[in-house]
């Protein structure tokens, strides 16, 4: 009992000092100055022999009796708890501990001010790993670090900034604080502007905060899961056209409607997206940014453009993937005018140039000769003359490695009564047309 009753007399001596009214404090030392003065010696001597046991308790009774003596009572009484803290194995003690460090550090600002400074420092980096596994501290948490941001803006150490965003979406997971997605969203890009300005800074603390904004990004995602493309649109739009040069604003919005686009494929096309991407391909042009807005037309089946900007896109460089793929583009657009032997010389240009990208510009050429088969039809005598064709779009579906689109050619394939009937199971014909292959009938 002596115990647990001497465990509780720090926090409650300094809740009742706390809660006094600082103006009675008669002078430096207080109403007993020669025992304060015995007790601040004596603790100088035990905080600098880093006997942080024997100093605690001149730390305490002056700070119950003499708690303007100096600022060094503060910091040298909250580093000894500190100490203490980091030695304690016992849970309800180290409760005791953390509660009494940041009732010093309140005394602190209370007797000498520095608000933002201690809040910042100091009292913003540990009651985060004090208290998050407590939710009745939760709400404290966050007012607390939201006060910390407005003090300090852009000058905010960077911890307290993720601090603040993860209780904040802990809030929004609870239904506190009256976070929605929206107010959400909004908070995420207010302190991802205070991440960019520091990351610009180029200094010593890039990388931490280059890795409180990737935090802070998967923070939003967890937590809003998948985005809503009229949300992002919702949010932003206004925005975007105020200032549409505002790259980081733009960089945001980019990322966020990409991440709709999983959710709604439909958001991807969208104009705002797009109107994103020519920005960037016209204000900064790279290989990646040109590639961007191609890909984006192409979503939209606008090969024209596509092309286009994939040729801006290959002044920058381009892997031998998106240059298959380009000319994969030009396949198409040759096939849709109806020119199916370009786009077959085209198709295969482009699976010798990226063996990636091979199934795709194979499976291209099925699709050609299935679309081929009122034209190719061979001798025209039979009706294996007739669907050599489909074979021919079945073999090249195999060699794509789509069976689902074999299996499909396949029953256009001549009937065993057809082969039986002709006797044409097992020989070879040429389908004739432009295709102009010689293939094996599937025998009986």
């Amino acid at each position: 009992m002596k115990t647990t009753l001497a465990k509780w007399i720090s926090i409650v001596s300094f809740s009742f000092l706390f809660c006094a009214n600082v103006a009675n404090a008669q002078a430096d030392y207080g109403s007993q100055p020669q025992k304060a003065k015995e007790a601040w010696a004596r603790s100088e001597d035990e905080y600098k022999a880093k006997n942080y046991k024997g100093a605690k308790n001149d730390f305490n009774w002056l700070l119950i009796n003499a708690p303007k003596i100096s600022k060094n009572l503060y910091i040298r009484s909250a580093t000894t708890y500190e100490k203490l803290l980091e030695a304690n194995k016992d849970e309800a003690m180290k409760t005791v501990l953390q509660d009494s460090i940041i009732i010093i550090l309140d005394m602190r600002i209370k007797n000498y001010g520095e608000e933002a400074k201690i809040l910042d420092v100091d009292k913003g980096r540990l009651a985060y790993p004090f208290y998050i596994k407590n939710p009745e501290k939760h709400e404290m948490l966050f007012d607390l670090y939201q006060k910390i941001v407005e003090l300090k803006g852009n000058d905010v150490a960077s911890y307290n900034l993720q601090y603040f965003f993860r209780i904040a979406c802990e809030m929004k997971r609870t239904n506190k604080k009256g976070l929605d997605d929206l107010k959400t969203i909004e908070m995420h890009e207010k302190l991802g502007k205070i991440c960019d300005v520091n990351i610009a800074k180029n200094t010593a603390e890039k990388a931490n905060w280059e890795k409180v904004k990737k935090d802070l990004d998967a923070n939003l995602e967890v937590t809003i899961g998948e985005m809503d493309c009229d949300l992002v649109k919702k949010q932003f739009g206004e925005k975007l056209k105020t200032n549409p040069k505002d790259t980081l604003l733009a960089r945001k919005v980019q990322g966020l409607m990409q991440r709709a686009s999983k959710k709604n494929k439909e958001c991807f096309k969208d104009k705002m997206l797009g109107d994103i991407y020519m920005m960037f391909a016209k204000d900064y042009p790279s290989f990646n940014n040109c590639k961007s807005i191609a890909y984006w037309y192409a979503n939209g089946d606008n090969d024209d453009e596509y092309m286009k900007w994939m040729g801006e896109a290959f002044k920058f460089g381009g892997t031998s993937v998106d240059k298959a793929d380009l000319i994969i583009a030009q396949a198409r657009k040759k096939a849709k005018a109806g020119s199916y032997g370009e786009a077959r010389t085209l198709a295969y240009q482009a699976a010798q140039t990226d063996k990636g990208v091979a199934g795709k510009a194979y499976k291209l050429v099925g699709d050609l000769y299935m679309a081929s088969g009122s034209t190719c039809v061979g001798a025209n005598k039979t009706p294996c003359d007739r669907k050599a064709i489909y074979v021919a779009a079945y073999n090249m579906y195999m060699k794509a490695g789509d069976a689902g689109s074999a299996q499909r050619a396949a029953q256009y394939f001549p009937t065993k009564e057809e082969k039986f009937t002709h006797s044409c199971g097992g020989t070879t014909v040429n389908t004739g047309g432009w295709v102009g292959e010689t293939v094996t009938i599937p025998g009986l």
